[in-house]
């Protein structure tokens, strides 16, 4: 068994690994233009099976916007919150792409961390993958007024001014700068349908 990263590229040049057998690199994954996810590899006989170690009942959705104070602290919209009913108050908020940040409950954070932990790191894209991931990684815990405190550093790397916007991304939440998520939406939105057709096999 082996644990290889999986793409969801937004981008037909960067398909995910095929189904033959597991990437022989990470050196041309864009990591600035997809969306990852860990992914369990095992090999049986002449074929590959891949299946997904993710939280399979997880299934966060919406999009809010709204403002961070001047302490940094911005809240956690009341849907997002009753969505996450059975994690509790602590999540990790980390580095995400494309100027986003990935907020993970904790214990989404924990089987993120178990499907990583054993990635060979003999290619220096993934120690770099690895390190950012990890060094951004902050623990953060809901206030009483369901608020959660924004590292500076990770505020300057989103671009945060004030204004945000919160997206749920199936098993975490997206916090963008408002600005650069309308940029983002505006330029993604023309293209959906043909989106969709190159990352889903599942049927939209």
């Amino acid at each position: 068994m082996m644990i290889v990263l999986g793409v969801l590229s937004l981008s037909s040049n960067y398909p995910n690994p095929p189904l033959g057998g597991p990437p022989s690199s990470f050196q041309d994954l864009p990591l600035d233009r997809c969306f990852f996810c860990a992914k369990i590899v095992e090999k049986s006989g002449r074929k590959w099976r891949r299946s997904d170690s993710r939280g399979r009942n997880r299934m966060l959705m919406g999009e809010y916007n709204h403002s961070v104070d001047h302490k940094n602290r911005l809240i956690i919209p009341s849907s997002l919150r009753q969505q996450l009913a059975k994690d509790g108050k602590e999540f990790v908020l980390t580095r995400g792409l494309e100027k986003s940040l990935f907020l993970y409950p904790l214990s989404e954070w924990k089987r993120l961390e178990n499907n990583l932990k054993d990635i060979p790191t003999n290619q220096s894209d993934t120690r770099a993958f690895l390190r950012l991931l990890f060094s951004g990684a902050h623990p953060v815990k809901l206030d009483p007024q369901a608020r959660i405190t924004v590292p500076q550093s990770l505020k300057d790397f989103a671009g945060i001014k004030e204004k945000i916007t919160t997206i749920g991304a199936l098993n975490k939440i997206e916090i963008w700068a408002q600005d650069v998520w309308d940029r983002y939406y505006q330029e993604k939105r023309s293209i959906y349908e043909e989106l969709s057709e190159k990352v889903m096999d599942v049927g939209i």
